[in-house]
């Protein structure tokens, strides 16, 4: 069970790494900033986190060259979670066949949350 301290790592801005930072704390989940897509496969190869969360405009590459690197490149299984604004169902289904686990659309309350916090889950159940 993912609770109790689970890392996380958030790509994006800082803004909306504060609201992610603040809403995941009530499920025991401790949030790491990346401002980069680079950055953020620098920290996922040195580092174990529980699911990567990836905002709309955190990268210059869209999510599905973002997933393949990270399953390619850096090797690791965990999450991909998208968090954004509305996407459309084609660009959607795209993004979850490229290997992106879940996508969280605004606003990120505490239901929202609640639904990466049980992908998550999933994910360690998967395994």
């Amino acid at each position: 069970m993912y609770t109790n301290g689970t890392r996380l790592l958030f790509v994006g801005d800082e803004l909306d790494f504060v609201v992610i930072r603040e809403r995941m704390r009530k499920f025991d989940c401790n949030v790491e900033f990346a401002l980069t897509g680079r950055e953020a496969l620098l920290k996922l190869e040195t580092n174990h986190y529980g699911a990567c969360l990836i905002a709309v405009m955190a990268t210059s590459m869209d999510f599905v060259q973002v997933a393949s690197i990270i399953r390619d490149e850096v090797h690791q299984k965990i999450p991909i979670i998208v968090m954004s604004e509305s996407l459309s169902e084609d660009y959607r289904n795209r993004i979850l066949a490229g290997g992106v686990r879940a996508c969280v659309e605004r606003p990120w309350d505490d239901r929202a949350m609640a639904a990466v916090v049980e992908t998550i889950r999933h994910h360690g159940n998967d395994e």
